[in-house]
């Protein structure tokens, strides 16, 4: 007699977002730029991969999503994955191992910090056309108000960026 298992279900695979602001998202480009062209300056026989400049095509792709649902630029949040982040650490990395620019590297750590902390705080999204977004519904645990300054909503506590 042969014993037969149960089918198992597959393990739940959990794709981790934080939200991003616009201006965060300006921050976040310029320093990926920045590495991507420090590091093709430093090693050109290494060649020009692209992957982390693709990548921010994608997240332009999010802010138009989100846009759909807010015309306050200040509110739309754009969802970052937790491997995104690690593209932007790894950039840090290079501003430093290449000796790039100090301003850039500082703002991408500060950057990298902030969303470290948000990582406790991942939220669900939802999919417009299969490019994911926020739930216009469930407002972002972070505002950003006209000066760039960020806020939180619902008592939340979070690190202030240092300039």
């Amino acid at each position: 007699m042969f014993l037969r298992r149960k089918p198992q279900a597959a393990p739940e695979y959990r794709i981790e977002y934080v939200p991003l602001s616009l201006a965060e998202l300006e921050v976040y480009e310029r320093v990926i730029l920045g590495a991507e062209a420090l590091v093709h300056r430093r090693r050109p026989d290494i060649g020009f991969s692209g992957h982390r400049t693709e990548m921010i095509g994608y997240l332009y792709e999010r802010v138009g999503a989100a846009s759909v649902h807010t015309t306050d630029a200040a509110r739309v949040r754009i969802p970052l994955q937790k491997s995104e982040i690690y593209s932007l650490e790894s950039a840090v990395k290079d501003f430093d191992f290449y000796n790039g620019r100090q301003d850039l590297a500082r703002e991408g750590r500060q950057l990298l910090w902030r969303l470290r902390a948000l990582l406790g705080r991942e939220r669900a999204v939802v999919h417009a056309g299969g490019t994911p977004m926020f739930d216009p519904e469930n407002l972002s645990a972070v505002l950003v108000d006209d000066d760039g300054q960020a806020e939180p909503v619902g008592g939340a506590q979070l690190p202030a960026a240092r300039r």
